[in-house]
């Protein structure tokens, strides 16, 4: 598991996370970063998080989203996104520099360690993140499955038992939520 200082890279994607507080360390309850997105960054699709409220303050840079079905919006340096749980939502750099956002998320849940391993297996090329969701989808199942993670688009109702079925699948041919060469 992570510690507060540690850094981890997502090339792939443009992103870098340093942690400053970690579920460890708050008993579960928060889970604190400094996110970096680099120019023209943006996650791989509009997905929501059932349990989790992710809050963004810019510090610098300029941070795009979309909530639910609402505009884009563009928050500058000061301002602060709030994506209350199991809200739609995308995020990307809309600025020409780095983007960088003090970030918490409430419960910290297993978090951290989603991204150690998200983070760990693209870098490796061992998943892919160039379409919606990265590949091989059934590793990425596995993931979204233990951190209840969905993608837009789709209802929850239809998402749940596909992917609870490649979740299973996944353990079968031997992914795994984390690995020790991302996280303790």
């Amino acid at each position: 598991m992570a510690a507060a200082g540690d850094v981890i890279e997502n090339p792939q994607i443009g992103e870098r996370v340093v942690f400053k507080e970690t579920a460890k360390e708050t008993a579960g309850r928060l889970l604190r970063f400094d996110f970096f997105l680099s120019q023209g960054a943006a996650q791989p699709s509009s997905h929501r998080h059932m349990e989790q409220e992710s809050r963004f303050k810019v510090a610098s840079g300029e941070l795009g989203a979309r909530l639910g079905g609402g505009k884009p919006r563009i928050y500058r340096p000061g301002e602060t996104l709030i994506v209350p749980a199991g809200t739609h939502h995308l995020i990307w750099n809309a600025g020409k520099d780095e983007t960088r956002a003090h970030v918490e998320i409430e419960p910290a849940g297993n978090f951290e360690q989603f991204l150690e391993t998200i983070f760990g297996l693209m870098r490796d090329g061992r998943l892919h993140g160039n379409g919606p969701i990265p590949r091989p989808y059934l590793h990425s199942a596995l993931l979204a499955s233990a951190n209840q993670i969905y993608i837009s688009g789709v209802p929850v109702l239809l998402q749940r038992p596909a992917i609870w079925l490649m979740a299973r699948l996944a353990k079968l041919r031997g992914y795994r939520l984390s690995y020790p060469e991302y996280s303790d």
